[in-house]
């Protein structure tokens, strides 16, 4: 939604419906929170089974009834699942982004907040106490609050969590497509058409990452 359409939104209706969808998007974000920290908590505990795999250390996985001896053949599908997640998970953050971007601007105009001095991807501290605690949100207030020098220090601090939380999941998937590459050859057809599909999942997020990060500078002017 451009700013635009967010200002049009805002001076076509009245306060009491402008209030019901601030409250909307409180509420998904909300749900939104808690589907971040359980795709984190999926992520961990799918790299943890992948090497546990790798290292002989599990040796069988019982899921209710069901019991699977041999996990070399579940750990080449590991990778696809884990595509899934990264996927989900930047879908997600992509409107989480875009919910944000909007209560910001919902909260200026009702409450009279002055943030017109804070940069679009950052949150102020009034719109940002309304919302769910997110760590990633109070650590970036780092880069904006307090003197320019103060300011710049934690842009330095937090540029590469960011960049180490956004490619670390790319790096275990490259990790475990390169392994799996040298053995390409020796697959059957619906092990490498699940090679195939994890490349396609993972260039696809990449590209939606990019596409929706071009699309929201777009919006912003």
């Amino acid at each position: 939604m451009k700013d635009t359409e967010i200002k049009e939104f805002i001076e076509s209706n009245n306060d009491g419906n402008i209030s019901f969808y601030l409250s909307t998007i409180i509420d998904k974000l909300k749900d939104i929170s808690k589907e971040n920290n359980k795709l984190g908590i999926f992520m961990i505990v799918v790299i943890l089974l992948y090497y546990l795999i790798d290292n002989s250390i599990a040796k069988s996985l019982n899921i209710g009834p069901i019991s699977i001896d041999n996990l070399s053949k579940v750990q080449i599908f590991i990778p696809l699942f884990f595509a899934f997640l990264i996927l989900r998970y930047k879908v997600i953050n992509s409107h989480k982004a875009e919910l944000l971007r909007i209560s910001k601007r919902i909260t200026e105009h009702k409450f009279g907040i002055e943030n017109s001095n804070i940069e679009p991807e950052f949150t102020d501290d009034f719109t940002r106490a309304l919302l769910p605690l997110s760590l990633y949100e109070e650590i970036n207030k780092l880069n904006y609050k307090g003197a320019s020098f103060v300011g710049c220090i934690g842009a330095i601090i937090t540029f590469p969590l960011t960049i180490i939380l956004s490619m670390t999941p790319y790096f275990f998937e490259f990790l475990w497509l390169r392994k799996l590459y040298w053995n390409f050859s020796k697959f059957n057809i619906y092990e490498k058409g699940t090679y195939i599909l994890t490349i396609w999942i993972l260039t696809f997020s990449l590209y939606y990452l990019m596409h929706t990060m071009r699309n929201s500078v777009k919006e912003q002017k």
